[in-house]
């Protein structure tokens, strides 16, 4: 009797253990598939991460291609512009010694010139003819015809050591002072 009862306990423990162990493999090779499928799924996004990457690293290297022209473009155009500059302040510096040249000029030219005031006009008259004087180089009305209003003459004189000499030393003075005031004023 035990020996019956014992060969029915190891049996259908037997029995137990192959279904628990065939359970297990049907479990195992599930999960084994599923890992395959994973795997294979896996290289799919891989390999579609490297073409991905690959389309990356191609747009990158051209990105860092136009930088590189643009960054060369960009440092000749601030040479020119340095360049440019350069000029312009030399230009500037000409420009500015030619304004002091011409006022220098103008001054010269103007020296000698005297401005008559209030002397009246008469129609059709002409300045050099009615010189007297001085001997005046060059005389004419300047401005514009204002009514009731003489325009004012100026007077180049030419022969400015005849002037000069007949000038008394006081008058030399006067127009010492003058000058002075003159240089204060510009």
């Amino acid at each position: 009797m035990s020996n019956k009862r014992g060969k029915q306990k190891n049996s259908t423990y037997t029995d137990d253990f192959e279904a628990f162990v065939r359970e297990s493999l049907v479990k195992l090779s599930e999960g084994q598939d599923r890992i395959l499928h994973d795997v294979a799924t896996l290289k799919g996004k891989v390999q579609l991460n490297e073409s991905s990457l690959n389309d990356i690293s191609a747009r990158l290297t051209k990105i860092n291609h136009n930088y590189e022209e643009v960054k060369g473009e960009l440092h000749d155009a601030n040479c020119k512009i340095e360049e440019i500059e350069s000029t312009m302040q030399n230009q500037a510096q000409q420009i500015g010694a030619m304004h002091e040249r011409f006022l220098s000029i103008e001054r010269y030219s103007r020296e000698y010139n005297l401005r008559f005031h209030n002397i009246p006009e008469s129609p059709g008259e002409d300045c050099p003819e009615d010189r007297n004087q001085g001997r005046p180089g060059n005389a004419h009305r300047i401005g514009p015809s204002i009514a009731d209003k003489p325009r004012a003459i100026i007077c180049k004189f030419c022969f400015r050591r005849n002037v000069t000499f007949r000038t008394s030393s006081e008058d030399r003075e006067k127009k010492k002072k003058l000058k002075d005031v003159m240089k204060e004023a510009y």
